[in-house]
């Protein structure tokens, strides 16, 4: 199942809005270095970490052009614009916006061109650095590789060609990367990897904005498309999905249970009610929306274990399942803790749910927003919530994380989960609880089913 990324109107008709509309700083003074031609540059942020971009190969091209590398390496996070360029003019905005990166306090920071001498040995570690759970946070040029998260660490980047030879790991390169990378005590999947620790870094003191710039303007003409330099395999089909699973961040947190949340969730569900075998307990899952995590929409058809793992995974973290046993008045109190009131999106239900239907009203007080609660029983019925009975709750190991940003951490902290089976305070990866529901209920159909309704 390929992945189809939301394209804003702007994107879709190549509308460059000076410095992207003021996202760097209001300028109008732009001026054409090139022209697009063939293929729009896809400079979207989810695009450049499910694989290849022409966008990035644009880059890291053009870094190697200006320091003779043998290979270009740019994390995926220092391509910043999330927009397409169509067909036409390519400016020097385009190349900035692209870029520089803006902070949150209004400063930009802008990256510049660092090389090091490298064994290949070295080489191989800087290329296993991006590879997380579900997609690759990298672009690159002057190397190809295959790449399967299922080969053990330190190995899942394989068949690795540089130029048109096999990669030699006592040979020495010159890697192009920026200074973010090289950073040792930065925050870059190289830092946490330690992938130049003892070398030297030579900073050229050149920005990768002006790098570009000078290689589109020598360019003339942008045709690239990608060429494939990094290959995934591993991908295996799993189910199929009769309809599109739109896993859009906005969605999940617009107060109305969705398709996608409402798959998770049973799967969560299912899972614990298989492993508990035969508990006379109702069991309800819920699911923070931030866990979420895609923002995209997998059209109807094959779904692969990659398709899940991406769904689901937070970097190289995929969360566990942790069950609970509480009563029904504090049960209540987790189908409040997600009701957030005000924000800059408006109100927000943040979470999904299974085993429950909930009405919220946006004009109560968040801890009374819950106006009814009805929770399936055994026998396949429903019944209002009980403060004094016991319920079975489904979570995620975020959720009850002490450490995290959770909104429900408070209300599980002075409780222990169930131990499952086996004598684990978990009942395994969530992701493997969504593969083996889609295996058993394939071709699956989840669509919305008024599990959470907001009161009008």
């Amino acid at each position: 199942m390929r992945r189809v990324l939301f394209v804003s109107l702007l994107a879709l008709v190549g509308l460059t809005l000076p410095w992207d509309g003021g996202a760097i700083g209001q300028q109008t003074n732009c001026t054409q270095i090139a022209t697009i031609k063939d293929f729009p540059l896809d400079a979207r942020t989810d695009a450049q970490y499910g694989g290849e971009t022409n966008v990035g190969n644009l880059i890291t091209d053009g870094m190697r052009a200006k320091t003779g590398a043998e290979v270009a390496i740019q994390n995926s996070g220092g391509i910043r614009s999330n927009k397409i360029y169509d067909v036409g003019s390519f400016t020097d905005c385009d190349a900035r916006n692209i870029l520089i990166i803006k902070q949150q306090d209004g400063s930009q920071v802008e990256n510049t061109l660092v090389t090091f001498k490298v064994t290949g040995a070295v080489l191989k570690k800087a290329l296993e650095a991006p590879v997380r759970t579900a997609d690759y946070a990298a672009q690159l040029s002057g190397v190809k590789f295959k790449w399967d998260i299922s080969r053990p660490a330190g190995d899942k980047v394989y068949e690795v060609v540089v130029g048109n030879t096999s990669l030699d790991l006592k040979k020495e390169y010159t890697l192009a990367i920026n200074n973010f990378m090289a950073d040792p005590n930065g925050s870059s999947d190289w830092a946490k990897n330690k992938t130049f620790e003892g070398l030297t870094a030579q900073d050229l003191k050149v920005k990768m904005s002006d790098m570009l710039i000078e290689y589109a303007k020598k360019l003339g003409t942008i045709s690239i498309k990608p060429e494939g330099r990094i290959t995934q395999v591993g991908c295996v089909k799993v189910g199929e999905s009769k309809v599109d699973l739109d896993a859009h961040s906005t969605l999940q947190y617009a107060g109305a249970d969705t398709g996608v949340g409402n798959l998770i969730t049973d799967a969560m569900r299912t899972a614990v009610i298989n492993a508990l075998r035969g508990t006379n307990q109702p069991v309800v899952a819920i699911q923070n929306s931030g866990g979420i995590r895609s923002n995209t929409t997998y059209p109807a058809g094959s779904i692969t274990n990659c398709n899940v793992l991406d769904l689901l995974s937070i970097g190289n973290i995929i969360n566990t399942i942790k069950v609970y046993q509480m009563k029904g008045d504090r049960l209540y109190k987790m189908y409040t803790a997600p009701i957030r009131l005000a924000t800059r999106f408006g109100d927000e239900y943040a979470a999904q749910i299974a085993g429950a239907l909930i009405k919220w009203d946006s004009k109560q007080p968040k801890d009374t927003g819950i106006t009814e609660v009805k929770i399936g029983t055994t026998t396949g019925s429903t019944e209002l919530l009980s403060p004094n009975k016991e319920y079975i709750v489904v979570i995620n190991s975020f959720m009850d994380d002490q450490s995290s940003s959770s909104d429900w951490k408070a209300i599980l902290a002075e409780l222990k989960p169930i131990v499952a089976p086996g004598g684990k305070t978990d009942f395994g990866l969530i992701s493997d609880a969504v593969i083996a529901y889609i295996k058993a209920n394939t071709p699956i159909n989840p669509k919305p089913e008024g599990r959470i309704t907001k009161v009008k």
